[in-house]
């Protein structure tokens, strides 16, 4: 069996990622690239001998695998018999991707994430430490300051679940850490040189909407700048930019401003979702979950994810394809779990454009088409970023591009350009937003 099989095998039926692109967001990324770094600022083998310098590992422990969807990689598992690997994925000039791994059981946490962070310590300058919202937490008073770092990423990806938003992006020197999982099932660290990957909060669904300021706030909190942040965002948000309520939110939700505020977060989003700014309903919905990482349609949430869904979130509309008929949510006559799965396809979200692809291939709920699912393949393909779905995503696309012809493929790979143009337009037709200055009609005229 392939790493890519395993790979699969661990994450397949997960929750994933969903990255939402812009001109703008392209904008955004070809400016950081001109800067950016072609690889790690550190070689394979310094990984290998610092990770096997920990109790977890032996450098006896690593091997190349030839995967045969994205070439060499080298993998290491522990050899004490802890549920953690560490994946090696080179590129053209170097070390492209550090990836980790965890699984329950979760007894020696504290172990792991220490040493994610002696990796961490090879790249990046000690960043500042949030431990407020934590400090009760026996496990985080052990741990070193760049361990508390990194333990603070994972704590605060786990508070914005569920939903199917499951990457957090921050950056510090250059380098990109990108947590995501399904706690408490499974958690994955991924290091990269920052090549503008995006999640929910930088760049954002509608950032060529943001009025200055905004965008300034989104690279402070991409870079975990948060003690900068409120001097830039609260005036914004106290103008009512929607925009800027949804991060001044975020900021309380994650516990980022003090300790975590759940009802002063709602008091923000409720200011975007007065201008149905789909973000901010689906936070509203999604905040507060039982079961952390499990997402309960409940009578007081499902209102709300329908009203996120008509306002054009992919996550909401993801979830409510994944709901059965029940007293909480009954899909509307007519309308199809395939209708609301392709629609959180087209507007961006990967675990959708996966569904899709997937459905197409094996004529589940749709007339099979070899072509359609190959071309949301490579939706799916172009929409990956390093993480739990980047083998996945290659391995993907190429199993469905079996057997196609070449005039398929062309066929396929015109299909794919044009299939998922993403996120309605905001604000709606008839909403008008005063402090952008915005005529709705002119912005989002009906289709």
């Amino acid at each position: 069996m392939s790493f890519s099989a395993l790979i699969h095998r661990t994450v397949t039926g997960q929750a994933r990622n969903g990255l939402y692109a812009t001109c703008l967001a392209c904008c955004f990324l070809i400016w950081r690239s001109e800067s950016r770094a072609d690889s790690l600022p550190v070689d394979g083998q310094i990984v290998i001998d610092t990770v096997a310098s920990s109790d977890l590992f032996s450098a006896e422990g690593f091997v190349e695998i030839d995967d045969p969807y994205i070439g060499p990689v080298v993998v290491g598992q522990s050899d004490t018999g802890s549920a953690i690997s560490v994946i090696l994925i080179p590129g053209d000039q170097g070390l492209d991707q550090v990836q980790i791994i965890m699984t329950q059981p979760w007894s020696d946490l504290a172990a792991r994430v220490e040493l994610v962070a002696s990796l961490a310590s090879l790249m990046i300058g000690p960043p500042p430490v949030f431990t407020e919202p934590l400090a009760e937490d026996e496990t985080l008073a052990s741990l070193s300051p760049m361990a508390k770092w990194v333990y603070g990423l994972m704590t605060e990806a786990w508070l914005g679940w569920p939903g199917s938003e499951q990457r957090l992006v921050r950056v510090r020197d250059g380098v990109s850490f990108a947590v995501e999982g399904v706690p408490p099932d499974i958690w994955g660290i991924t290091i990269t040189p920052d090549w503008g990957y995006g999640d929910q909060t930088w760049p954002g669904p509608y950032v060529e909407l943001d009025p200055p300021g905004v965008t300034e706030a989104r690279m402070l909190i991409r870079e975990g700048r948060y003690d900068e942040v409120e001097a830039v965002l609260l005036p914004l948000a106290e103008a009512e930019v929607p925009q800027a309520a949804k991060l001044m939110g975020d900021m309380y939700r994650f516990g980022r401003l003090a300790i975590p505020n759940q009802q002063t977060a709602a008091d923000w989003y409720l200011i975007g979702g007065r201008f149905k700014e789909p973000a901010s309903i689906w936070s509203l919905a999604a905040m507060g979950s039982e079961g952390w990482g499990v997402f309960f349609v409940s009578n007081f949430k499902a209102p709300l994810i329908v009203r996120a869904s008509e306002a054009g979130s992919a996550d909401a509309m993801f979830v409510l394809a994944g709901t059965n008929a029940s007293v909480n949510y009954v899909r509307p006559e007519g309308v199809t779990v395939f209708d609301q799965t392709i629609d959180a396809a087209r507007w961006g979200l990967l675990g959708a454009q996966q569904d899709i692809a997937l459905l197409y291939a094996t004529g589940d709920g749709v007339e099979g088409d070899p072509v359609e699912a190959y071309a949301w393949a490579l939706v799916a393909l172009s929409n990956t970023g390093p993480g739990l779905d980047y083998i996945r995503s290659h391995q993907f696309a190429q199993d469905l591009r079996k057997g196609l012809s070449d005039d398929q493929i062309a066929e396929a790979e015109e299909r794919s350009i044009v299939i998922a143009p993403g996120p309605p337009a905001w604000p709606p037709a008839g909403v008008n937003v005063p402090a952008l200055d915005i005529e709705a009609s002119e912005q989002a005229p009906e289709p």
